[in-house]
């Protein structure tokens, strides 16, 4: 149906500026081709459809082998937010942090 080839396209342009951003080249890549590749099937281009499939497939690969270090950054991320965010820390800690500027 049109509508799971809409959103093939939505979610792969998105994955594509995401790890574009991120600097995760291979992703980005075969997100790009699954883009192209379901905009074809959309204009009826059934030899899109195999295309579609093996580029999936290469993109469950290139994420297989970085999701490691990407769910790591994510909890170094969490627990960075829990540290500098004002509402989450000690008042005493907060005043001495405080006390160390300028």
């Amino acid at each position: 149906p049109s509508g799971d080839i809409k959103e093939i396209i939505g979610s792969a342009h998105s994955l594509k500026s995401a790890s574009g951003l991120l600097g995760l080249k291979y992703v980005h890549d075969y997100a790009e081709k699954i883009e192209y590749a379901a905009k074809g099937l959309q204009e009826n281009n059934s030899n899109n459809l195999e295309s579609l499939r093996k580029d999936y497939e290469g993109l469950q690969e290139s994420f297989s082998s970085i999701e490691g270090y990407l769910l790591t950054e994510m909890e170094k991320a969490k627990a960075f937010k829990r540290l500098v965010m004002p509402h989450t820390f000690n008042p005493r800690l907060w005043r001495v942090l405080l006390s160390y500027s300028l």
